[in-house]
């Protein structure tokens, strides 16, 4: 599943605006039937690793990294725009290991 969402994000992702269209429905296709508590918070833990290199990214930042950070952003926003869509408690766990708040 971990790859296959990272499959996603890479397809929709690196042109002037991410995909939003696809990537919530091909999203939704292996996510929005409901997953466990216990693989939404695995998936959580990954999300955050991913962010926090996303973060290194911008901070080592120059001209020519400018299109992977580009990307990285995109790929931020689509997933936690997702995020969004969510089963309320596994939205939470993902606001958590995200170290976000949002309005429920």
């Amino acid at each position: 599943m971990f790859s296959e969402l990272d499959a996603l994000l890479d397809r929709c992702t690196g042109g002037m605006v991410p995909d939003y269209m696809t990537f919530y429905e091909e999203a939704n296709r292996f996510l929005g039937h409901g997953i466990s508590l216990r693989l939404s918070q695995r998936m959580a833990a990954v999300a955050r690793d991913w962010f926090e290199r996303m973060e290194h990214v911008r901070s080592e930042h120059d001209k020519e990294d400018s299109r992977e950070e580009w990307t990285l952003f995109q790929k931020y926003k689509l997933f936690l725009g997702y995020t969004q869509k969510l089963h309320p408690e596994v939205k939470a766990v993902f606001e958590r290991a995200l170290g976000i708040a949002t309005d429920s």
